[in-house]
């Protein structure tokens, strides 16, 4: 399957923050993760980026449906997948704000990495991966996004998610 020709926009100008509890689960109960038994109705962008590949079309047949899998035709159980995220710096000249316009937030990450462990079925691997600029704090990075709470979350779950830097 290819997606070179398809775009999709999804915003809510209401969503003035990101979901700051980790490991920022998904705000109902959606039909196609039956693995997910927590619920977090404050996560607003989770909604937003499952609307994002509702809007691409993918799995299209199968979505609202339990059997909804988007990344199906791309991933595969057992494979290794490799995110990589942009975690530039952990500090911004213009404040934490500013910070948020050049790095990814792990409210943003949690449906994509739900949506792989669905399409990998319990085989594989997620692996985080980056390389931040020079003299960037990692630690402190991974701790002001929420990232290293949600995965050390996720993968007491039974995800198996790996941070590299």
């Amino acid at each position: 399957m290819s997606t070179s020709n398809y775009v999709a926009n999804v915003q809510d100008y209401s969503i003035a923050h990101y979901c700051l509890d980790a490991p920022f689960d998904p705000p109902e109960a959606f039909p196609e993760f039956d693995f997910i038994k927590k619920i977090n109705k404050d996560n607003c962008l989770y909604g937003m980026i499952r609307n994002l590949f509702i809007e691409l079309g993918l799995d299209e047949n199968n979505i609202g449906t339990r059997h909804w899998n988007p990344f199906k035709e791309m991933i595969r159980p057992g494979q290794r997948i490799i995110i990589k995220p942009n975690l530039v710096t952990h500090e911004h000249i213009l404040g934490e704000q500013a910070l948020f316009s050049s790095i990814i937030h792990g409210s943003i990450l949690r449906p994509i990495i739900d949506y792989i462990y669905l399409a990998l079925k319990g085989e594989g691997a997620i692996v985080i991966a980056d390389n931040p600029v020079e003299g960037a704090d990692f630690d402190q990075l991974m701790t002001f996004t929420g990232i290293q709470a949600m995965t050390d979350e996720l993968n007491e779950r039974g995800y198996n998610i790996l941070i590299l830097l």
